[in-house]
């Protein structure tokens, strides 16, 4: 079962933006949902990322999304390259390494 809504601080239950699946080292696909961290947290604004589940197959990954309510033609598959990252370069204590 996937989760495709998490409790935002100060705003209730939100819906990920978007979701991306993965292919591990082993085999298995995981599928993780995006989403951007509410005004009350201290990365507020900054992109959040959620593993929802992890299936030993494709086909097993596309029923639990469809049973979701989740169109699997519409998650698109990730990898490091392309998924955003949060950087900290904007806090006073110095450089950030």
């Amino acid at each position: 079962m996937l989760r495709t809504t998490y409790r935002c601080q100060g705003a209730g239950t939100k819906s990920f933006e978007y979701y991306t699946k993965h292919r591990e080292n082993n085999g298995d696909v995981t599928v993780k949902g995006w989403g951007v961290y509410g005004p009350s947290s201290v990365l507020a604004g900054q992109s959040m990322k959620k593993f929802l589940g992890s299936f030993t197959s494709e086909r097993e990954c596309d029923a639990a999304l469809a049973e979701a309510g989740i169109n699997p033609a519409e998650v698109n598959w990730s990898n490091g390259y392309i998924e955003p990252v949060n950087t900290f370069d904007h806090l006073p204590d110095g450089p950030d390494w």
